[in-house]
C-alpha cells in the first residue's frame, strides 16, 4: 500500500496507532537484514523482536 485512503490521527485510533508501530518496526528490521553495517543502531529490535516476528510471519518476507 502507498498510502492509505484516508488520512487520520494515530494517537486517536488505536488500530491505526498499532499498524505505525508494526511499520516502523518491521521497517528498521528490514533496513538492519538489507544492510547490517549501515544500519547497526537497529541490532536492538533485532535482538528483542526478530524472533517474534519470525514466528508470526509464515507467508510474508522482506525482498533483499
Amino acid at each position: 500500500m502507498i498510502e492509505p485512503p484516508f488520512q487520520a490521527e494515530s494517537h486517536r485510533y488505536q488500530t491505526l496507532q498499532a499498524a505505525d508501530w508494526i511499520a516502523g518496526l518491521v521497517g528498521r528490521l528490514g533496513a538492519l537484514w538489507a544492510d547490517p553495517d549501515a544500519y547497526s543502531e537497529n541490532s536492538l529490535f533485532r535482538y528483542y523482536f526478530e524472533q517474534r516476528l519470525n514466528r508470526i510471519s509464515t507467508r510474508s518476507g522482506i525482498r533483499t
